[in-house]
């Protein structure tokens, strides 16, 4: 009966821990959510103008090489996993959406960019390149050498198609597994984009009757490229503010749960320290007895 209370007891120690832990890493992992949020809401306006102005333009069969449409060969698929784990679901929902998109794709020839440790681990072949350094706190900057890679590949027409597969952040609580056509820019996909971004100002400018300085054709030169890098940034950021989400969410049950064994430890605790203490008096009743 020691022996068991004396294992109760260690356990609950290790319980309690465990739970200390678990709260920490909760309390860390939504102070990165609200940097992230922050972030991925920041950029969202810019991005949404952006999609708009270029919905405009595309509306009037301008031809540039970024919105050539091809026959479908070859496919680059971009994936944004994690570097970490503890992040519940996040990285199997990305792979499930992987697995889709395989399976839609399967008789044409595709290639991988991953980004984070997981999603490299998710692919294993076809990876003609993987990010896995990026900062927490990434900026614009930290992004060129991708972009630069993704429309060197499609501008040599290596790839017909340039798909990403993200986590877009919708709340605190909830996330959504996302597939995009990144490449070629149409406008059903730009509007697709644009339908994504969520935004309380839903009102949209009229931009049919703007003078564009300089002509379209430069002006697509300059946008285009801009384009794709900020949709690859606000994917990124909608990913990073995804995975904190993720892993604030899973602590919070570790730590629930943690809490609940606890509990049940305690209880077990109780019990078995009132045997031992009832077995104790019996053993004296049963000698006094045995004295007379």
């Amino acid at each position: 009966m020691a022996l068991q209370i004396k294992t109760i007891k260690k356990r609950i120690s290790s319980v309690k821990n465990i739970g200390k832990i678990t709260r920490a890493m909760e309390m860390v992992a939504a102070s990165k959510m609200r940097k992230a949020t922050e972030q991925a809401l920041n950029t969202r306006t810019y991005a949404k103008l952006a999609l708009e102005l270029l919905v405009n333009i595309a509306q009037e069969n301008v031809e540039h090489p970024l919105l050539e449409k091809r026959e479908l060969n070859k496919i680059l698929i971009i994936i944004i996993g994690s570097n970490k784990g503890l992040c519940g679901s996040y990285n199997s929902n990305v792979f499930k959406r992987l697995k889709e998109t395989l399976g839609i794709h399967e008789d044409k020839k595709i290639d991988f960019i991953t980004i984070g440790k997981k999603a490299e681990k998710m692919v294993e072949e076809n990876i003609i390149a993987s990010f896995i350094e990026f900062p927490e706190d990434i900026t614009f900057d930290d992004i060129t050498g991708l972009s630069k890679l993704v429309l060197d590949k499609f501008n040599n027409r290596e790839y017909d198609r340039v798909k990403i597969i993200y986590t877009d952040f919708v709340s605190s609580i909830k996330s959504e597994v996302r597939k995009r056509n990144l490449l070629p820019v149409s406008e059903e996909i730009l509007q697709q984009m644009i339908d994504d971004i969520k935004k309380e100002d839903d009102k949209k400018e009229n931009m049919s009757t703007y003078i564009f300085e300089p002509d379209k054709g430069r002006l697509l030169d300059e946008v285009l490229p801009r384009l794709v890098e900020i949709q690859l940034y606000q994917s990124i950021l909608e990913s990073n503010a995804s995975e904190h989400s993720s892993i604030m969410l899973a602590m919070k049950n570790a730590s629930d749960s943690a809490s609940e064994m606890l509990e049940e430890l305690t209880l077990y605790f109780n019990q078995a320290r009132q045997a031992a203490i009832t077995q104790e008096i019996s053993e004296i009743a049963s000698g006094a007895v045995a004295l007379e």
